[in-house]
């Protein structure tokens, strides 16, 4: 028992000593620090303040503008899933499109005025979560790069990283605002200077992710090179 015991550990230890040495590996999983980062701090912490405090909504249309997100994304989860698999036969490149729309979403949040027509925020926060879920293809791209018995430990992997980026990005963008306006942590220069911010790491997600490899020999059953 106590061999068996050594033993699956030293398999466990192989399989992710192999997955560290993927470059697709750590190009990905940056992709899913900064993807989920900034979706989560976004989403779940910073809309609200956004705006009701910058952009002079109420509670109710504030509220209504984040559901707008989440309507995107489950939309968007299915359909760029049918769109890899039936016309691009591969998810990178609708991966790296995804990145680059949401960069210049940001990008917009960034610069537009206080008291911004409703009708413009909710078309970016639908959009934000149309495009966002294009990140969850990076999960099967990731996947159909290691062989099938190395599943668990690779979404594992990945998973490690996804989750620190929820909490790197939701815990640093408030320390961000509070040091570069101590005075106005919550006012419209200070959403625009996290806007940036995020935007510049998005940018760089989707740049790298073009040096990305492609899965071969049907996906999950792809034999280690």
């Amino acid at each position: 028992t106590t061999s068996a015991g050594a033993q699956k550990w030293g398999d466990s230890l192989k399989d992710l000593g192999f997955l560290l040495k993927k470059r697709s590996y750590w190009i990905i999983s940056w992709g899913t620090f900064v993807g989920y980062g900034v979706f989560a701090s976004f989403q779940v912490l910073w809309a609200g303040p956004y705006l009701m405090e910058v952009q002079g909504l109420s509670v109710l249309e504030a509220g209504n503008l984040i559901l707008l997100i989440n309507i995107g994304g489950i939309l968007g989860g299915p359909t760029w899933g049918i769109l890899s698999d039936r016309l691009f036969k591969t998810p990178k490149t609708i991966i790296s499109f995804g990145f680059f729309v949401i960069f210049l979403i940001l990008l917009i949040l960034a610069i537009i005025p206080p008291g911004t027509g409703l009708t413009g925020l909710a078309s970016l926060f639908f959009f934000f979560g149309l495009f966002r879920a294009t990140s969850l293809l990076m999960y099967p791209h990731i996947t159909g790069l290691m062989p099938l018995n190395m599943a668990g430990t690779t979404l594992a992997g990945v998973n490690f990283f996804t989750m620190t980026g929820a909490a790197v990005f939701l815990q640093g963008l408030g320390s961000l605002m509070q040091s570069l306006y101590p005075e106005g942590s919550r006012g419209p220069e200070a959403f625009s200077a996290s806007f940036l911010l995020c935007a510049v790491c998005v940018c760089s997600a989707a740049v790298i992710y073009f040096f990305t490899t492609t899965e071969k020999k049907g996906g999950l059953e792809a034999a280690r090179e």
